[in-house]
């Protein structure tokens, strides 16, 4: 989702497989101010994060409901960069 609107700031956190680097490419051409801090995570760890984040969400309704504006953001931006 988007993380700042109409000259506002924002940050945010974005994962990426092997298979998605060329998503960094166009995240470039539109300017978009990247750091990087390469990780070799095992399954394991993503599972205890997927589990941590949906303990959350199931606590929070307004973090749920900004996720599937997120999602719905991510597949449109998916769209246009395929």
């Amino acid at each position: 989702g988007r993380t700042a609107r109409f000259g506002k700031q924002g940050s945010s956190i974005l994962f990426l497989s092997p298979a998605e680097d060329s998503y960094v490419g166009f995240l470039k051409l539109r300017k978009v101010p990247l750091s990087f801090s390469p990780t070799q995570s095992k399954a394991e760890d993503a599972e205890e994060l997927k589990k941590q984040v949906r303990m959350l969400v199931k606590k929070h309704l307004d973090l749920h409901e900004k996720g599937q504006r997120a999602f719905v953001s991510i597949v449109r931006a998916y769209k246009e960069h395929h």
